[in-house]
């Protein structure tokens, strides 16, 4: 679906209702590319997830590329980490937020020995099958909007990777305070955006918002799903981080999201 005719759908309230349609019809659509995974295991020895689920995160019926993709995240984050003197095995306790059906929260399992892994998701299908088989981290279903069930202070790291792309502005806000609490004194959250790399995709009245510092959001009314997209300037990352969070490195995309660390700052 071409722009237009998505806010024509969006206008008359059908937006969301052909989106899932479209998601249906990737998730039967044969690519021959499932057949790579003997027993349907991926290169981990973990099971792959159905192509439904895997169409319902990525937004494509790709099993090979979702898998790959989730390593090359999880590589990204411990670089980034790592370029900061931290690591995941120094962490106590880390949650995925947002973690679809684990294609990055897979790739921890050798930390168990040392680290208490958790994975939230407001969609209950997602949960269902990573705690089946995911049994080395512990899984939740969050609601759309705050709170989260964890104590104050629970985690030392929480990563979003692809969920305020997806957020609108007071959402993003909503769950921001939501980190801070969850979150230690000198804990780190880690988050992605659109961020610059993505202005030659926006519209001229949407370049202009982002010049502003504002947040250009996409598809407002189906917020939460990959059809609604928001693009970050960096000004508004330094309003979203607010008085709780410290920026500790934005690291721009190529042809990807920025990945950015925060640490929680002890006031």
């Amino acid at each position: 679906m071409n722009h237009q005719v998505k806010k024509l759908l969006e206008r008359f309230g059908l937006l969301r209702p052909a989106f899932r349609v479209h998601e249906a019809l990737q998730a039967v659509r044969s690519t021959g590319r499932r057949s790579l995974y003997q027993n349907n295991l991926g290169p981990d020895g973990l099971p792959v997830p159905p192509s439904k689920l895997i169409v319902l995160v990525g937004g494509h019926n790709n099993a090979p590329a979702f898998v790959e993709g989730g390593r090359m995240v999880a590589q990204r984050i411990q670089d980034l980490l790592r370029h900061h003197h931290l690591q995941l095995e120094d962490f106590s306790s880390v949650l995925d937020f947002g973690c679809g059906c684990g294609r990055i929260i897979r790739y921890w399992r050798p930390l168990t020995a040392t680290t208490r892994l958790y994975g939230t998701d407001y969609n209950p299908e997602l949960i269902a099958w990573c705690s089946q088989n995911l049994p080395f981290a512990k899984f939740q279903v969050n609601d759309f909007l705050p709170p989260l069930t964890y104590p104050d202070q629970f985690f030392d790291f929480v990563y979003a990777f692809s969920v305020f792309t997806h957020l609108a502005e007071s959402a993003q806000f909503g769950w921001m305070r939501e980190m801070a609490r969850v979150i230690r004194p000198s804990g780190y959250l880690l988050i992605t955006a659109h961020g610059e790399g993505y202005f030659d995709t926006l519209t001229p009245i949407e370049q202009a918002r982002f010049r502003a510092g504002e947040l250009v959001v996409r598809f407002e009314s189906v917020a939460g799903t990959n059809l609604c997209a928001t693009f970050h300037p960096a000004p508004f990352i330094e309003k979203l981080s607010g008085d709780k969070f410290g920026i500790v490195e934005i690291v721009p995309g190529q042809a990807d999201q920025d990945f950015i660390l925060l640490q929680r700052l002890s006031v």
